[in-house]
């Protein structure tokens, strides 16, 4: 939530140096070592608005600027010649726990003495919270007392610490304070361990936010919650611990938590009592003793400039009662810039007789950009002279949330996670969050309900989210389909959508069958296979076979092939007579898909023989020889057919022989020098094959004298 930081007023700054005031209220201005106060949290200022009473003058000017750790920041604004207010709604200055923030003033050229008030807001990184600026007066009534108890407001531009507990600030609505970060302008007791108890009181009481700042330390911190309820009073209780050395000043913030988000609070206080006759105005924020002065028109010393917002809920908290028949009145007078006068709005409290307390819990009044607030106190029947602190919500309006889309990841074929971030959620927690997509980029759809959207649908998640990342998860999506997306979030103040992002799911794996061989021969074979699915773009396919499941030989791919077509592939040098295992495959860049098993087997054929050159010729004898060249696929039984002519007429016996295997046969009783045709054969269950012709002729007879001859050689 956004918390508006009101300051300035009564004093001038100098018109020839550079000056300081606290961001909260104001002190007279100086140099900055006084002037500081305490941010309790991280998160960011922005949007400066600074006005003045009056022209600085020609070719003069002044800048306003925020003022962190002893820097001055980009938050900066100039009121030049014919001008009596500047802002500045761009920059953004972030900050941490702990640091230092005041207001710098540069004059340039001697610029005319004028009072100025401004309105900067704070931003803080957690979601909810908002923040409470404090610190004590600069001079000797601000230092902390090492001998005694005393009391301050907790939002001032410079408190003067009392010893009596009368700067309770009645804090408006309900909430919690959760955190406290102090800081002292110097070390309690340096060398020893004596220092100062800061405890946050709640309607007089302690509560359990102190912070104890002791020895050579200068900051501390405490968080826990203390609740609040509309109307419980708040001031610091400052105890010394010990005697502590040193008795510097302090400045502070804290953490403020509403029960009902966006309400921030504004606190104001004044030591200076309110005229019990005449009709008076104050500042909203000042510092302790900010005097009260005759109310008029056109008088602007008085005046806090505001962004647009709402104010309601002002409390009233008095330390006397006015009296029996006596009251006071206090108003909110709001003025619209240009016009010289305002008037009264419906936001008013009535404090009568005895009371002490008084709230207007039933109206609100509507600001605007530049409007200027006064409070107005008006007396009846001279009531008792009091001081009066008081409290208003001060809600700004919503901003959109900021979202970011980033990239996709965990990409399927079906699926995605998408990512998103809520970078800032407005100033107050979102509702909605989730993620528009479809296949065409769209525009980007503005405060627009992504039903209403241009994306073709959307995906959402109901509940309270805070700035974070946040994902969300995409199923049933087309593959190898572009994919455009943003994220979007929702609060109070509307739809807010990041840059549009694409992605594009990946291919499926294929799905492939393998259908039943075809062309079946002894040696070989058509495989077939049908790309049934290609996964969202085109296939390689191809088979893979062998005598096992394991295969063991592949084809070569086939690409291009896109779902539904059919693929073959003829394959040779097959063996005869035996089975084979083959499976259609299918791959794409998501990976290879396998068709199932499938066998086919060769048939058996006619066995291949060789007749070869007959040997052992005698003139009665003569040896047959032959080859199994190829047995067709099974054993064979191998043999010769012979005879004088090519019609044989003789068979010898079979031999069983397989593949590669000779064989011979001894024939006998053959005539003397005659001329025989044989061939070899082979059977298998397929049939009986052939060699080709061949002829031998025996040996003629010889007389006995040269066979005689014959044998002694």
């Amino acid at each position: 939530m956004r918390t508006p930081v009101l300051g300035g007023g009564l004093y001038v700054p100098d018109a020839a140096s550079t000056t300081y005031n606290p961001l909260h209220g104001q002190l007279d201005w100086a140099a900055v070592a006084l002037r500081y106060q305490v941010v309790p949290c991280a998160g960011k200022f922005s949007d400066l608005y600074v006005v003045t009473q009056g022209d600085p003058g020609a070719g003069k000017s002044r800048t306003l600027s925020l003022y962190v750790n002893g820097a001055t920041s980009a938050l900066t604004a100039t009121i030049g010649s014919g001008t009596i207010s500047a802002e500045d709604t761009t920059h953004e200055v972030s900050v941490s726990a702990g640091d230092l923030v005041a207001m710098e003033h540069v004059p340039a050229g001697t610029p005319s003495v004028q009072a100025v008030q401004w309105v900067v807001l704070f931003t803080p990184t957690t979601t909810g919270q908002s923040i409470v600026l404090g610190c004590t007066s600069p001079d000797f009534l601000g230092e902390l007392n090492s001998g005694a108890t005393e009391y301050a407001s907790i939002a001032c531009g410079g408190v003067r610490l009392n010893n009596v507990d009368i700067w309770r600030q009645p804090i408006p609505t309900g909430g919690k304070f959760s955190h406290a970060q102090l800081d002292l302008s110097a070390a309690p007791d340096p060398g020893g361990s004596d220092g100062y108890r800061f405890t946050l009181q709640v309607n007089g009481l302690d509560s359990a936010l102190v912070v104890s700042i002791t020895g050579d330390n200068t900051t501390g911190s405490a968080t826990t919650d203390v609740s609040i309820s509309a109307g419980d009073t708040c001031q610091w209780k400052i105890e010394p611990i010990g005697t502590p050395a040193a008795e510097p000043n302090a400045r502070w913030g804290l953490v403020w938590v509403p029960t009902t988000s966006g309400e921030a609070i504004v606190l104001g206080q004044t030591y200076d009592e309110p005229h019990t006759t005449n009709t008076e105005e104050n500042i909203l924020t000042h510092w302790a003793i900010a005097p009260w002065a005759t109310f008029g028109g056109t008088n602007r010393a008085r005046e806090a400039p505001v962004w647009e917002a709402t104010l309601r809920k002002l409390y009233l908290w008095l330390t006397v009662a006015p009296g029996a028949g006596k009251s006071y009145d206090f108003t909110i007078y709001k003025r619209t810039p240009p016009a010289p006068g305002g008037a009264d709005t419906t936001l008013t409290v009535h404090i009568a007789d005895t009371a002490t307390t008084g709230n207007d819990p039933t109206h609100e009044v509507s600001l605007a950009d530049y409007d200027m607030l006064r409070m107005k106190s008006d007396p009846t029947n001279t009531p008792a002279l009091t001081r009066a602190n008081w409290g208003m919500v001060m809600e700004l309006p919503g901003l959109q949330p900021t979202v970011a889309t980033n990239p996709a990841t965990d990409i399927t074929h079906n699926s995605a996670t998408l990512n998103g971030q809520i970078t800032d959620d407005g100033g107050e927690a979102c509702d909605k969050r989730g993620f528009v997509y479809d296949t065409s980029p769209r525009g980007d759809p503005g405060d627009t309900a992504p039903a209403d959207s241009e994306y073709a649908d959307y995906i959402e998640e109901t509940d309270s989210f805070e700035i974070g990342a946040f994902t969300g998860a995409l199923t049933s999506l087309a593959r190898k389909t572009p994919y455009y997306v943003r994220a979007y979030a929702h609060n109070s103040a509307g739809y807010s959508y990041g840059d549009e992002v694409s992605f594009t799911t990946l291919a499926a794996i294929p799905t492939v069958s393998t259908n039943a061989a075809t062309s079946v021969e002894a040696t070989t074979a058509t495989l077939n296979g049908t790309l049934e699915d290609d996964g969202g773009e085109a296939c390689d396919v191809r088979f893979q076979y062998g005598e096992t499941s394991d295969y063991g030989i592949d084809t070569e791919w086939q690409s291009g092939k896109e779902s539904v077509v059919a693929f073959e592939q003829a394959i040779t040098g097959l063996d005869t007579n035996k089975t084979y295992h083959f499976r259609a495959q299918a791959r794409n860049s998501a990976g290879t898909a396998n068709g199932a098993d499938r066998t086919f087997k060769t048939p058996i054929e006619l066995p291949t023989v060789t007749t070869n050159p007959a040997s052992g010729l005698s003139a009665i004898a003569a040896t047959l020889n032959g080859t199994l060249s190829d047995n067709g696929g099974e054993a064979c039984e191998c043999g010769f057919e012979w005879g004088l002519d090519t019609g044989y007429g003789v068979t010898t016996p079979t031999q069983g022989k397989t593949t590669g295997e000779s064989f011979s046969q001894v024939i006998r009783g053959l005539f003397p020098d005659t001329t025989y045709h044989f061939r070899a054969f082979a059977t298998n269950s397929k049939g009986t094959g052939y060699g080709g012709d061949v002829t031998f002729t025996t040996n003629p007879v010889m007389s006995r004298a040269f066979a005689l001859a014959r044998e002694e050689l």
